[in-house]
């Protein structure tokens, strides 16, 4: 799926950089992973040479993670000393207000 999504990058820069006759044309991916993914997401695209695209607009960022609670209200524990989380559905944290 990422080589998928990075010919389909090129592809636009390529279109894009004929419409306005330019030589460079840069379409950022923004790539949102969990905490523990984020890692082994990029050493992926660094094993595979970005997929083409320049490592410099490729960007990672991890998704936020909220605290779970029981349908009563009640914060749960994944131990005696450390609250249990999830991650944040939806638009990734984005707007997310508490």
């Amino acid at each position: 799926m990422f080589q998928l999504q990075a010919e389909r990058i090129n592809k636009v820069q390529s279109l894009a950089a004929k419409k306005v006759a330019k030589s460079n044309v840069v379409v950022p991916w923004y790539i949102m992973t969990s905490g523990p993914t984020r890692g082994p997401t990029q050493a992926f695209f660094e094993e595979n040479n970005y997929f083409g695209l320049k490592k410099e607009n490729v960007v990672f960022f991890e998704q936020g993670v909220l605290p779970c609670i029981s349908n009563d209200g009640k914060i749960l524990l994944e131990s005696k000393s450390k609250v249990c989380s999830a991650q944040h559905e939806g638009e990734g944290g984005v707007g997310l207000t508490d």
